[in-house]
């Protein structure tokens, strides 16, 4: 527990060699612990290295969780590596793990906060496919995308949408 809460500070202080450090110096290494470097290497933008982080986590016989997906697929769309954090949504499903909202959650706001409107609505054409159901933060997330296309249509589909799903309740929405 301590390692990892360590391996945690030193990222968020921005401290990423000592976050290195106490991981590498760690006796067992869990899900926690490998997916706590992989966020603080994409936080870093350092995809290569969380990418690398993450295999090696595979190899070292420690089975991702979703949040440990969810820090790779969101950390690869924050970076604006959108068909990455897709391929890796692919990945975990063929994997087993079935994308949660806060998985689709995570790509739209990368794609929305790198511009790339067209995807993020994308993506959330894909997301209605699934059981899985958008939340406030879904609807926070796209409505940026309308925004970006100048398109007030799609934007009022929109909040037809939070509003039939009930999800106008919510003051960010209304």
């Amino acid at each position: 527990f301590v390692g990892n809460a360590l391996v945690n500070l030193y990222a968020n202080c921005w401290d990423l060699r000592s976050s290195r450090n106490v991981f590498d110096t760690m006796q067992e290494r869990d899900v926690v612990s490998w997916t706590a470097l992989v966020s603080a290497y994409m936080d870093y933008g350092l995809l290569d290295e969380a990418t690398n982080v993450f295999q090696l986590m595979q190899l070292d016989g420690v089975t991702p969780d979703l949040i440990s997906w969810n820090a790779l697929v969101a950390g690869l769309a924050r970076n604006g590596k959108i068909d990455l954090a897709l391929r890796s949504l692919e990945e975990m499903q063929e994997k087993g793990l079935k994308p949660r909202v806060t998985s689709w959650n995570g790509i739209i706001s990368g794609c929305v906060q790198n511009g790339y409107f067209e995807d993020a609505l994308s993506v959330f054409g894909k997301m209605l496919r699934f059981p899985e159901n958008p939340n406030v933060v879904t609807i926070v997330s796209i409505l940026p995308a309308c925004g970006g296309r100048k398109d007030l249509n799609l934007g009022r589909v929109v909040h037809g949408y939070a509003l039939k799903s009930e999800l106008h309740a919510n003051i960010h929405v209304e």
